[in-house]
């Protein structure tokens, strides 16, 4: 929601203080912009968990949003999606 939040009043280097150290850099001012046009009033927050296996593949977990985590999905990632969470 802070980031929401930051990114919504175009407080950059506070959205940027909410990121893993070392990930900052990954992302610019314009791509905050870029997540500034795209969101909407309305936000849904969902939980995931992806297991990485050591032959390279992946499934992602689909957590409720509760306190109780339970899993509501499983999706096996698609080879055309695994760079997206290297």
């Amino acid at each position: 929601m802070s980031f929401k939040e930051a990114v919504r009043v175009e407080n950059y280097e506070l959205a940027k203080t909410l990121m893993a150290e070392g990930r900052k850099e990954q992302i610019s001012d314009e791509g905050l912009k870029k997540v500034k046009q795209l969101m909407s009033a309305g936000t849904t927050y969902k939980t995931y968990q992806l297991l990485e296996f050591d032959n390279n593949e992946m499934v992602l977990l689909n957590l409720t949003p509760n306190d109780k985590y339970e899993i509501q999905d499983v999706v096996i990632v698609p080879e055309e999606l695994k760079s997206m969470f290297k």
